[in-house]
């Protein structure tokens, strides 16, 4: 990317000619994000994905997330900036992964809400033909789950700006009867989620649960000016696009509105946090590896200061005012709602004190909480760490769902 709008800069293709110095866009007419920023438990995400060229090297292959979805795209390198980036997997509702380009065609994982991911091929020159799947590593997995499609849900914002929810609903849904909801906010802010497979949705969707996953403003994969709409506005009208989701849902029917649940990891987690301090419609909370003061995020994150200069203009000496206008933690005594915190002691994206101040404000208050350390976790180990401790989480999270009756009774 050329860094234009900083964090919220969507990756673009570029092309560099080693003679002449010169530098072309090849995206540029393109208003999607190169890579893929989707989210799901079964692989890290790739926000920087390798494009692959041609045999002939007149052509250069690349994924890019397309609202929840992330196809394969081609463009002709001799058509420069002018050239049309083409859909070689149009109208897939999935996610395409690892792209290589092989002698003979490319090669390439990919995954959907009711499939785990499997190496595909599609021949050079037979774009138009559906791609065969070349491996069955998962099938006697995939056999024993009863996995659910997700619903995609288009609604509008209090501003009328239109957003999507990707919603799981549990096996055998019934919308004339109630169920628990769990909400997930994603992280980034400028991640998303889509047509991933996820086998922490699907258990909980399993459960006879319904899982909402939104997309608000300030995502990737609708273009660069949606994807920049939360900068200097986190706790916004991102926190409201999250909620008519919610809305948007329940007014369909099927949900119980006194057993909801709200969870998310990092900027979910700071989400998660805004939430829990300005309603009470949640019967409980679980707070991941989070961010609740920015004054103290500035100083401890290891992108604290280049990155909260750009997602919250300004700096700690300049405009302290503002980061803790934003920061859920000014907001804590107005918290009532039981709340999980989980946090990896090994995080330097989001230092444990951001959690500790959380579940130590809650305690004193005496709201309804508890806190579980991860040794040795990073960040992200809720993706790629190790399982036993992947598991603990997951059942740690149960629980405290369970504690609250965000199950069915």
């Amino acid at each position: 990317d050329d860094g234009r709008y900083f964090h919220a800069t969507q990756n673009d293709l570029w092309l560099y000619d080693d003679k002449s110095g010169q530098v072309t866009n090849l995206t540029e007419d393109y208003d999607r994000a190169v890579g893929s920023q989707l989210l799901g438990d079964v692989r890290s995400m790739e926000p920087a994905m390798r494009p692959q060229w041609s045999p002939a090297g007149d052509v250069i292959f690349f994924t890019a997330v397309d609202r929840g979805n992330v196809p394969i795209f081609a463009v002709d390198v001799k058509a420069g900036a002018s050239g049309e980036a083409r859909d070689l997997l149009p109208g897939i509702c999935g996610a395409a992964g690892a792209l290589v380009s092989g002698p003979d065609g490319l090669y390439f994982t990919y995954e959907k809400p009711t499939a785990a991911p499997e190496m595909h091929f599609l021949p050079h020159g037979s774009y138009e033909q559906s791609p065969e799947r070349l491996t069955d590593f998962n099938a006697d997995l995939m056999d024993e789950l009863d996995a659910r499609p997700y619903e995609r849900i288009t609604y509008r914002g209090t501003d009328d700006l239109e957003i999507e929810e990707f919603v799981c609903y549990p096996p055998d849904f019934d919308a004339e009867e109630k169920y628990p909801l769990v909400l997930y906010i994603h992280g980034g802010p400028h991640g998303a989620y889509g047509n991933t497979f996820s086998v922490e949705v699907q258990a909980r969707a399993a459960q006879g649960r319904i899982i909402v996953l939104p997309n608000p403003r300030g995502s990737g994969g609708y273009g660069q000016k949606f994807m920049r709409a939360c900068v200097g506005d986190w706790g916004g009208l991102d926190y409201q696009d999250i909620m008519c989701g919610v809305d948007e849902v329940v007014r369909r029917g099927g949900v119980d509105a006194e057993r909801m649940a709200v969870t998310g990891i990092s900027y979910g987690g700071y989400m998660t946090n805004w939430t829990i301090t300005h309603t009470d419609r949640f019967a409980c909370a679980i707070t991941e590896m989070c961010v609740s003061n920015l004054l103290s995020f500035y100083g401890t994150a290891d992108i604290g200061t280049h990155f909260l200069e750009a997602e919250i203009p300004g700096s700690i000496w300049e405009d302290p005012e503002n980061l803790w206008d934003h920061s859920p933690i000014k907001y804590i005594g107005d918290c009532t709602t039981p709340t999980l915190v989980i946090h990896g002691e090994d995080d330097y994206r989001c230092p444990i004190e951001q959690g500790e101040q959380v579940f130590a404000c809650l305690k004193r208050r005496g709201v309804d909480t508890a806190m579980v350390r991860f040794p040795g976790c990073s960040h992200v180990f809720s993706r790629i760490g190790k399982p036993s401790h992947r598991r603990k989480r997951f059942r740690v999270m149960e629980a405290w769902l369970k504690r609250y009756a965000i199950e069915m009774v």
